[in-house]
């Protein structure tokens, strides 16, 4: 089964690097693959007015969208009282209404052909998260934007699935974490769930066509006060 695939993101030359990866990747498994299934195509995910040219592009392409995944996201790592306004409106536009705004664009397309899959990648901070008040609120406002889409759109046959990943010790991340850790007068990252303890279950929970979690108990661990 052919598998089209379109790259979308701010940085044209990140996306390149993907493709080729892609590519190579996808060449060692299926040796019929061709750089045509493949679509480069920056995106900004605040840029809402144009999200439904790119929507049009990729039909263009390809004639159809089978799966949307919703992975844009900032996070913001600070006390409330400490951050303007203006951090909190940055968060909100990109973790939220950016993937709305998205998702709008796509889905009549997928409601017309009564066929379709939308994946957003929210976090276990929906549930609640320390020094992430305004990040928390993002993803919590995904998760019930989308368990209420998942409703409307089920009879169209289309499924809405909802990732909640935890604790993930990313590049960025891990620098803002050890400028909070000094200050905090600690260098170890275990307070933040650093431990095999602490996330080894984190891996991924899940919210699918019923709208389930799975392993509550690793959210729990993972979001425990400082020590």
């Amino acid at each position: 089964m052919a598998v089209k695939l379109v790259l979308s993101a701010r940085r044209k030359d990140e996306l390149e690097r993907v493709k080729t990866q892609c590519l190579n990747l996808a060449n060692k498994l299926f040796p019929l693959t061709f750089e045509e299934d493949f679509l480069v195509l920056p995106l900004d995910i605040t840029d809402f007015t144009s999200h439904g040219d790119c929507v049009a592009a990729v039909l263009k392409q390809f004639d159809k969208i089978d799966f949307l995944v919703n992975n844009a996201g900032i996070l913001q790592n600070g006390l409330s009282v400490e951050s303007d306004l203006d951090v909190d409106l940055c968060v909100m536009n990109i973790n939220v209404l950016g993937t709305i705004s998205l998702t709008k664009a796509v889905l009549p397309h997928m409601v017309q052909s009564k066929n379709g899959q939308i994946v957003v990648l929210s976090s276990a901070s929906g549930k609640c998260g320390p020094y992430t008040a305004s990040y928390t609120a993002s993803k919590h406002a995904l998760q019930g934007y989308f368990n209420t889409l998942r409703m409307e759109v089920h009879s169209q046959n289309i499924g809405v699935n909802l990732g909640l990943p935890g604790f993930s010790l990313f590049k960025h991340f891990k620098e803002c974490s050890s400028r909070k850790l000094r200050e905090m007068g600690t260098t170890s990252l275990r307070s933040w769930g650093e431990g095999p303890d602490d996330y080894v279950k984190l891996t991924f929970v899940s919210q699918g066509t019923h709208g389930q979690y799975v392993g509550e108990d690793a959210i729990e661990s993972c979001y425990r006060p400082y020590s």
